[in-house]
């Protein structure tokens, strides 16, 4: 008897719900499937995880947790999480204007803001409230990238990732699982916690 963490109803209704955002951003972002996982903070436990709409018994590859992709924005609370940690606050201000930064290249690295404007000095804040690019890339700078990227495999992250600029805009690979695991330790206040699927494993005599 194999005891599982999954919810039936929550299943279903994960299977639905992307479906349906699929559907609606299939024409926009020419996507054809997806992925989602529900993960209980408090316990790690794996409450619904959908790994792509075209399962079939040939096809069983699970876009969940076997496949890698880069998460862009999503991955910065791992730099603000540094900055915290190095001593900076919410408060904290940075400047939010043009900055080139030698990496040995010709012209160097120059990161833009999605929206192409700067806002000059803002707080770390409005920084990340807005998902402002070249703040971002500034305070990865001032805090180290080692210190980063330490975070970042602290809260769950696990493929290697490279030490450049660009990881403050999310230039690292990592699965929906494991972005659900990092955005938990947010959730639970810092304490990480390790996805399970499976409570319990009973033999015929009922022995754990």
């Amino acid at each position: 008897t194999i005891v599982t963490t999954l919810d039936p109803a929550l299943q279903t209704y994960a299977q639905q719900v992307l479906a349906a955002e699929v559907s609606a951003a299939a024409w926009e972002l020419n996507v054809d499937s997806g992925a989602l996982v529900l993960l209980e903070n408090e316990s790690g436990y794996i409450k619904a995880l959908v790994g792509g709409l075209g399962w079939t018994e040939k096809n069983q590859f699970n876009r969940a947790y076997q496949t890698r992709r880069q998460p862009g924005s999503s991955f910065k609370p791992a730099t603000y999480g540094a900055a915290l940690e190095s001593g900076y606050t919410p408060d904290s201000r940075v400047n939010d204007s043009p900055v080139t930064f030698q990496d040995g290249s010709d012209q160097g690295y120059s990161p833009k803001n999605s929206d192409g404007k700067t806002l000059g000095w803002i707080t770390m804040r409005q920084a990340l409230q807005g998902s402002r690019n070249i703040p971002a890339v500034k305070i990865l700078d001032a805090v180290g990238v080692d210190n980063v990227i330490g975070l970042a495999y602290q809260m769950g992250i696990r493929a290697e990732i490279q030490p450049n600029l660009s990881i403050a805009l999310g230039a690292v690979e990592a699965s929906p699982l494991e972005m659900a695991e990092f955005y938990s330790v947010i959730a639970n206040g810092g304490r990480r916690v390790t996805p399970t699927a499976v409570k319990m494993i009973k033999d015929p005599s009922g022995k754990v």
